[in-house]
């Protein structure tokens, strides 16, 4: 079957100028040169591309999608036999384009031999199907890998932190609590970091206390963060994903506020738990991934 060509009145590149995308008419014309003349020609004057000049127009987000895709199956390769991978889904309604699956099927063909490339006989219902899917069965996602790192804002003592041994601390802002501990304010309490696998309903918790005798309130500060290992919430990087704040609970036998943080992972959002650590006081809210 031969290629074919597409004939576009030149109106639709007047109007994805005004919507906001002056470049679109920039990178036809370096395609072809018969389209030089677009601004001079009638409304009703067409401009053809050819199927060469449609091809060459999906180039630059093909090549990122290749480059990405053999990334990926190169970091599962390292990862020993286990991570093996035999198969490679495409899904999406992208993955209706031909070219794009050629494309994609070639590249793995020659640098990934033997892994199978599979593509739905309709990509892009196959994403809805997942969606409805995991939202009636949650328990079909077995495991998460982190995108990033998350944590909450926190006062941390350094030296009981075992990730900031070897740390540059030249330039931290440490001062010696009462306990003559040496701490940071503003830290970026890890609770699970970027690129780990955590289980469905897996459970991680850091144990916190109150910053003062006076304290009446507790504000938990959700963060995330591109960075693997956050010292402070405030480097670039990191955000504000959510704020827990509730009324100080009840101070134990040795007049102190100790609680647990939790972080669960697994669903379509975080559940954060906020808890004393005898069990008699809880708070739970959701929050998103990003």
């Amino acid at each position: 079957m031969n290629p074919a060509e597409v004939t576009l009145p030149r109106s639709v590149f007047v109007s994805l100028k005004k919507a906001g995308f002056p470049k679109v008419k920039d990178t036809l014309l370096d395609f072809n040169a018969a389209m030089l003349a677009i601004d001079d020609c009638d409304i009703d004057n067409a401009v053809v591309l050819t199927a060469n000049t449609i091809r060459r127009l999906f180039d630059k987000v093909l090549m990122d999608i290749l480059a990405v895709t053999a990334d990926m199956m190169r970091d599962c390769a390292t990862e020993g036999a286990t991570k093996r991978i035999s198969k490679v889904v495409c899904v999406g309604g992208f993955c209706n384009n031909k070219y794009l699956v050629r494309s994609v099927r070639a590249m793995i063909d020659a640098k990934f031999p033997g892994v199978q490339v599979v593509v739905p006989a309709n990509p892009g219902s196959a994403v809805l199907y997942g969606a409805a899917l995991y939202g009636t069965s949650p328990s079909v996602v077995a495991s998460r890998v982190l995108r990033y790192t998350y944590g909450f804002a926190a006062t941390i003592v350094v030296d009981a932190e075992t990730r900031f041994q070897g740390m540059d601390m030249s330039d931290w802002p440490i001062i010696v609590d009462e306990d003559m501990d040496r701490v940071i304010r503003g830290g970026f309490s890890r609770i699970a970091k970027k690129g780990q696998s955590m289980d469905a309903n897996e459970v991680a918790s850091i144990g916190v206390g109150a910053s003062s005798a006076n304290q009446t309130g507790v504000a938990i500060r959700v963060f995330l963060s591109d960075n693997e290992n956050p010292v402070f919430v405030s480097e670039a990087g990191c955000k504000l994903l959510g704020v827990i704040e509730f009324d100080a609970p009840p101070r134990d036998s040795e007049g102190k506020m100790r609680l647990v943080v939790e972080f669960k992972f697994g669903s379509s959002e975080i559940a954060v738990t906020v808890k004393s650590r005898d069990g008699d006081f809880s708070r739970t809210a959701a929050i998103s991934y990003e």
